[in-house]
């Protein structure tokens, strides 16, 4: 995050929950009360952002600066979705409107900046689902269908290396998914490849706390987040684990990897993350 300058608007107080979750999740940002009545310029050009978070309630006083920051190809996430949740309906974590991003959740949001933040951008809607749970990968599946996102399938010689290190017994198409019994070092050969695949798209890591590569990781992130800084794709985590193992992704999060809290957060935040880029492409082609 400290490559991209982020700032945070709003006419409240900013919250004290936003600033501990920021400082949890390792993101800096500079936080800025707006005042009653906003004029033209609300920040001195030093602090000019990269990346723009504020709440609903807020854009009404910054709809000029809205305008500029999104002609200039900017992302700005606002925290609240202006839907009201009626019974037996799942609002979507995030909401396009008007150039801007709206969000469900002060989790989602950062995590979403954490992602714009990536050198590496969504620039097609392929995703490569790895995980230790069917159930998990599933879900990810139906969820990028819901998406209109496709599922890339592994060609000829990576389904031959996935049968050799992996038990004939598991699903070696997409979504590919490993056993209790892989050890990290299988795990970071497989990771290794699907990386190095002009195949791979986007790369989601689908996890439950559970297995010996689950256990290894825990006591060792450095390899798999040496893999995701080597790596020249998208690359998000999800962790569903427990409270005690929180500290993995904190890990994660600090440095600088998206790291969603669920499932849903992360299937759509990668299609968030590629119609933005889309738009932009379709408008730096306008303006030749």
């Amino acid at each position: 995050m400290d490559t991209k300058k982020t700032v945070f608007l709003s006419v409240s107080k900013i919250p004290p929950a936003l600033v501990a979750l920021a400082k949890e999740m390792g993101i800096s940002f500079h936080a800025c009360q707006l005042p009653k009545d906003s004029e033209h310029d609300i920040l001195p050009p030093e602090t000019e952002p990269d990346i723009v978070l504020t709440d609903i309630s807020s854009i009404s006083k910054i709809k000029q600066q809205i305008t500029r920051w999104t002609k200039h190809q900017k992302p700005v996430l606002v925290f609240g979705t202006g839907s009201s949740k009626q019974q037996g309906q799942t609002l979507p974590q995030f909401k396009t409107r008007n150039g801007m991003i709206f969000c469900q959740t002060l989790s989602g949001m950062l995590n979403l900046a954490k992602a714009f933040c990536s050198p590496f951008q969504v620039q097609d809607p392929g995703v490569t689902i790895l995980t230790n749970s069917g159930s998990l990968g599933v879900l990810g599946s139906d969820l990028c269908e819901q998406e209109g996102l496709y599922q890339t399938i592994p060609d000829s010689s990576m389904l031959q290396q996935l049968q050799t290190l992996l038990s004939r017994h598991v699903p070696l198409y997409n979504p590919i998914q490993f056993g209790p019994q892989t050890s990290w070092d299988t795990l970071q050969k497989i990771l290794s490849s699907m990386l190095e695949d002009k195949r791979t798209a986007n790369l989601l890591l689908l996890l439950t706390p559970a297995g010996n590569a689950w256990e290894q990781l825990t006591k060792n992130p450095r390899p798999l987040l040496g893999l995701i800084q080597d790596s020249q794709i998208p690359v998000h985590l999800c962790f569903l684990s427990s409270a005690e193992d929180k500290q993995t992704q904190k890990f994660f999060l600090q440095a600088g990897v998206p790291c969603h809290e669920s499932p849903e957060c992360a299937v759509q935040s990668i299609r968030v993350l590629f119609d933005f880029s889309t738009q932009n492409s379709k408008n730096k082609g306008g303006t030749k």
